[in-house]
């Protein structure tokens, strides 16, 4: 999916049903991130896994990277609100790690977003950050949150 056809789904209604679909592992990831930035004015870290096995002796993964650690961490400055984002495309499901993580941040009163650009949506929308009216996102900044 080329920048332009993916700016255009995160301007104008997000990406809903079959679209969100297309997406997948990585696509999904940055698709949550630029989502984050441009409409949540998010300030977002990405927690990157390249992902390649280097041969068939070796596993996946970035070594030195904490298993279960969710793919960004997510900040708001206006409303001095953060939380961690694991980008998972259509049926993906949680590892135990990741679900343990997930388990151990609640507890601590961190939030967990699962999911694409819908669920990304979704939790903006929880949080007061943005609104969708007539298809399009829009940011609701805190003076005009009153």
């Amino acid at each position: 999916m080329d920048g332009d056809k993916l700016d255009a789904m995160l301007w104008v209604g997000g990406m809903t049903g079959g679209a969100a679909n297309v997406l997948k592992g990585k696509a999904t990831e940055r698709a949550v991130a630029k989502f984050y930035r441009l409409i949540g004015r998010c300030i977002v870290y990405q927690n990157s896994d390249p992902g390649q096995r280097k041969g068939k002796n070796q596993h996946r993964g970035t070594p030195g990277r904490t298993p279960g650690l969710p793919d960004m961490m997510c900040y708001h400055e206006p409303t001095s609100s953060h939380w961690w984002h694991e980008a998972k495309a259509g049926s993906g499901k949680l590892t135990t790690a990741q679900r343990t993580h997930k388990l151990v941040a609640m507890s601590c009163d961190l939030r967990v977003v699962v999911g694409g650009v819908e669920e990304a949506g979704a939790y903006l929308v929880s949080q007061g950050i943005v609104r969708q009216v007539d298809g399009v996102w829009e940011y609701i900044g805190p003076k005009e949150r009153k």
